[in-house]
């Protein structure tokens, strides 16, 4: 596992921070306050105080009171438990403190044994990190930082510090290791620093958004500029990627464990790197030769050796990357003026990933209202940054009729980049950005997504296979069969009559699959004989002076896949045979197949390479009781593994039933009238099982209706009008089915 030692060091972040932070020190925004005049006076007091029993109440109280308001370094209420515990138990309190001001043995397990008498003492005694913080810089703060929760998150975020929630001590611990490594790396230039100016440089990193965005931007600035310089020589790329962490490189590995083509090669690369610590470009061509004769296809028509190493390149960087864009967009949405509108958070972030999985040298982020389903079709203060510098002002999206009439800054000179010129470039196009919305606020697709899609933050909460067996009546053998075959095919179609479930049935199998309710990786449309090629994947619409290409559901949604490529997404289509399959698909017909994820074509609108990503899965649903629709032709059948749902009446279905109130004779009765329809419907000559009817017309009775009503209601307004189709040239069975229920 990499130290945090070398987490701290990596990519030159922590440099440039501190010289953005030195920068900052120089403005009339910088208010150092009067910190370090208390401290030396604490410390010097402190020398000089013999901790005892007789003196330890005075000690504390004189702790108090320097923790004034004018400069509070720990909330008030802990430093007043402390006093009461040192008045109750001097002898203990002087004990403790003597001991953390030892700074021998592990300062956690003091702090934690501090807390735990604390609590013997009173149990609502709430001791936290900031009071032993401000307790250790009291007595010396050359050495010892002060300590506050929110800048030891940022520092974790910012660094990628990989923290479990630790003791109060352990916190702390890690806070000072931190501290100290930094202190000693600046010391290196500055041997005249101590520990609070590096407390300073956290604190005034962590809250001041000149800083964040100054040193976000240059961070950014500096992976653009080492990803053109790889583009021209991809074997100094190569070299870098031998040097990741061997822990990184095991985990990408097994990302790319039994996955085919491209990621082949790189499973190729990572092993050879780990197991001979050396790779060369020579040998990269070598295993490119030796995976690409397995295919009838070319299978690196688009790639080059830059696109092929970038992700494993850029997988260690993505996260760091996104989260400094992150800071942007959060500093642009706090600036005064923007605060009265409602702006989506945290969208659009992206990356160097580039069009598909191909890396770039640009990376952009667009803040837009809320108002707006997607940034496409949304006036937005955009933020993008390359090996030339940064750009930032006004945009449109490729959809609004204003595209053309963007208004950017570019600054060139990154070191000359200022978050005041940034500020007013915002404040200059604000007018503009307001003027433009409220235009075209329609949805950019044509068709209506009922699961994902933009919709509000919403807490994405676990989903366990145990969950999907307490929500579908199925046995965990189908359960079985119906991940082995997406896994394989990644396509598959749920058939069955109506009343099976099979589009709860997707849904939920998608959500166990991805191990948790995400509906922004879960899509859904449905089929019908107007739906085309264009609101599937792309196509010409009618605007003011013209036309101007719209993109559909589907291409956005593997965009949205190739740009997250370590999570599966699930696209759904409900009725997917009332749709003319091969008109919809186009040339994607032949990329949704399963050996054919990742290869690209050329779309026919605009001539971009286009991919289905392998992490794309689809699942479509089709009702083998619809008189009207064609059967599927042959080309698409040999595309998707069929999976057929029957209706379950058992006993997992008649448990869940009393679960909800309804009685033993109401489902014997149900059972019973199930029965009867579907023996007839099964053995009639026209019909068959694929008319019988589902178990989901009677799964779910609501509270206000009494289970007889309830009952009547399915059979007078869903079961009848059902038989009515199915024998509707004979009318006298409909009749016998329905008599006596």
């Amino acid at each position: 596992m990499e130290s945090y030692e070398s987490i701290l060091l990596k990519d030159n972040y922590l440099n440039i921070a501190y010289k953005r932070y030195l920068a900052y020190k120089e403005t009339e925004q910088y208010n150092g306050g009067n910190k370090i005049e208390i401290l030396s006076n604490l410390n010097e007091y402190l020398r000089e105080k013999e901790i005892n029993p007789d003196t330890v109440v005075y000690i504390v109280k004189r702790l108090q009171k320097a923790n004034t308001p004018s400069e509070i370094f720990v909330h008030e209420d802990k430093t007043a438990d402390l006093v009461e515990f040192a008045e109750n138990k001097p002898e203990e309190v002087a004990l403790l403190l003597k001991e953390l001001y030892q700074f021998g043995g592990s300062i956690g397990e003091t702090i934690d044994q501090f807390i735990r008498k604390g609590k013997d003492f009173k149990s609502s005694i709430s001791f936290d990190a900031s009071l032993f913080g401000y307790l250790l810089a009291a007595k010396e703060y050359a050495l010892y930082p002060l300590y506050n929760e929110g800048v030891f998150s940022f520092i974790k975020n910012t660094y990628g510090l990989a923290s479990k929630s630790g003791t109060v001590g352990n916190n702390y611990l890690m806070y000072l290791n931190v501290c100290t490594f930094v202190l000693k790396h600046f010391q290196k230039t500055e041997s005249d620093l101590t520990m609070l100016d590096v407390q300073d440089f956290f604190l005034s990193h962590s809250q001041s958004n000149k800083i964040i965005v100054e040193t976000s931007v240059e961070y950014l600035h500096t992976v653009a500029v080492k990803l053109a310089s790889y583009m021209k020589n991809p074997a100094d790329m190569l070299r870098d990627i031998v040097d990741l962490d061997t822990e990184n490189l095991l985990s990408l590995r097994e990302q790319y464990r039994n996955e085919e083509k491209v990621k082949l090669i790189r499973y190729r690369i990572l092993d050879n790197i780990i197991s001979s610590k050396r790779m060369t470009i020579e040998e990269l061509e070598k295993i490119k030769d030796e995976v690409k004769v397995k295919y009838e296809t070319n299978i690196l028509q688009s790639w080059n050796n830059f696109t092929i190493l970038f992700q494993l390149y850029y997988a260690d960087k993505k996260q760091k990357v996104r989260e400094e864009q992150r800071k942007i967009h959060q500093a642009i949405c706090e600036i005064e003026e923007l605060k009265e509108l409602s702006l989506w958070k945290d969208k659009v972030l992206n990356g160097f990933n580039g069009n598909q999985y191909f890396g770039s040298t640009r990376c952009w982020l667009a803040v837009y209202e809320e108002k707006y389903d997607t940034h496409r079709i949304a006036p937005q203060i955009f933020v993008a940054v390359n090996e030339q510098g940064v750009q930032y002002g006004l945009d449109f999206g490729d959809q609004h009729d204003k595209k053309e009439k963007k208004k950017y800054v570019l600054e060139s000179n990154i070191d000359a980049f200022s978050y005041e010129d940034f500020y007013y470039q915002i404040i200059n196009v604000l007018d503009a950005f307001k003027e433009s919305g409220g235009e075209q606020q329609a949805r950019a697709f044509g068709a209506q997504s009922t699961i994902g899609g933009a919709q509000a933050e919403q807490t994405i909460k676990p989903y366990s296979q145990e969950d999907f067996f307490s929500e579908v009546f199925m046995e965990e053998k189908q359960y079985s069969t119906m991940v082995n075959l997406l896994r394989y095919k990644k396509n598959m179609i749920l058939q069955g009559p109506p009343g099976v479930g099979k589009t709860y049935v997707s849904k939920r199998l998608a959500y166990s699959l991805m191990r948790e309710k995400d509906d922004t990786r879960v899509e859904m449309v449905q089929f019908h004989q107007n739906y085309s090629y264009e609101d599937f994947v792309m196509g010409y619409r009618p605007k003011e002076n013209g036309f101007t290409l719209k993109y559909g559901i589907f291409y956005e949604f593997c965009k949205k896949a190739i740009e997250n490529e370590e999570k599966d997404y699930y696209f759904i289509i409900d009725e997917i045979n009332r749709g003319n399959l091969s008109k919809i698909f186009g040339e994607l017909l032949m990329l949704i197949e399963q050996d054919k994820r990742d290869d690209f074509v050329s779309m026919s609108y605009n001539g971009e390479k286009f991919t289905v990503p392998s992490n794309v899965y689809i699942i479509g649903t089709m009702n083998t009781a619809d008189r009207s629709l064609a059967q599927l032709e042959v080309a698409l059948r040999r595309r998707f593994a069929f999976v057929s749902l029957t209706p379950n009446f058992n006993a997992k279905w008649r448990e869940f039933l009393e679960g909800s109130g309804v009685s033993t004779h109401m489902l014997d009765r149900i059972q019973y009238a199930v029965d009867k329809w579907n023996t007839v419907i099964v053995n009639d000559y026209q019909l068959g099982q694929g008319y019988a009817i589902g178990h989901s017309f009677f799964t779910k009775k609501p509270d206000y209706l009494t289970e007889e009503i309830w009952f009547e209601n399915i059979i007078q307004f869903e079961i009848t009008p059902l038989l009515e189709e199915y024998f509707y040239d004979r009318p006298e069975v409909v009749k016998e089915l329905i008599e006596g229920m």
